[in-house]
């Protein structure tokens, strides 16, 4: 397993665990861990699927391509930002539904 992979699962498992903490139970470090890993493309939401999502890497962000992807990364992040846990998980579900888009597109054209 490639390193980024490998790193992808390991945010896969945090946003899974986050997602399904309950809300009254969150603690000021764990939203701040959240808003670390939203901040940065690599270990945000889009960063927990996988590595094979098209990203502008010129950047050195890892951003992805998808335009519908980034501005529900930006929108996830606010969301973690300002403690809106309903919010970040319905945009959570809205990136993997996208990202699952994005990927079967590739795929065909491989």
């Amino acid at each position: 397993m490639s390193e980024i992979s490998t790193k992808a699962l390991e945010n896969r498992k945090f946003w899974v665990n986050f997602m399904n903490c309950d809300i009254d139970d969150m603690t000021d470090w764990q939203w701040v861990q959240a808003y670390q890993h939203a901040r940065n493309w690599d270990t945000c939401a889009c960063g927990s699927i996988n590595d094979g999502l098209p990203r502008i890497i010129e950047t050195g962000n890892w951003e992805p391509i998808d335009d519908q992807l980034h501005t529900l990364g930006i929108r996830f992040m606010g969301f973690i930002r300002d403690h809106e846990l309903n919010e970040a998980r319905t945009c959570f579900n809205d990136i993997q539904k996208r990202a699952g888009i994005v990927l079967r597109k590739k795929f065909k054209t491989i």
